[in-house]
């Protein structure tokens, strides 16, 4: 995966997400190595919990999947499966 100032794109987007809303995603600590395996652990939960992939439309019409947990923490694919992001609720 490709890497913004030593952390994977993951791992970015989950600094990001973290910092808006740390109540979801837990507090980021640590290097690049150890957000980059937070970053992971919560993509891998993601996909392994129950529930399907939604296509959906943003307004400028490109579609993605998502997949939403009761928790609150998500992510957004593009539709070759490549990541795009995570989302929280």
């Amino acid at each position: 995966m490709d890497r913004k100032g030593g952390e994977t794109v993951v791992g970015h987007a989950l600094q990001k997400h973290a910092g808006r809303n740390p109540d979801i995603w837990g507090k980021v600590k640590g290097g690049p190595d150890q957000i980059n395996q937070m970053a992971l652990k919560h993509l891998q939960e993601i996909l392994d919990a129950p529930g399907e992939f939604h296509r959906v439309k943003n307004p400028r019409g490109i579609e993605f999947l998502e997949k939403k947990l009761s928790d609150g923490r998500g992510v957004r694919l593009n539709l070759d499966g490549t990541f795009k992001g995570f989302i929280d609720q």
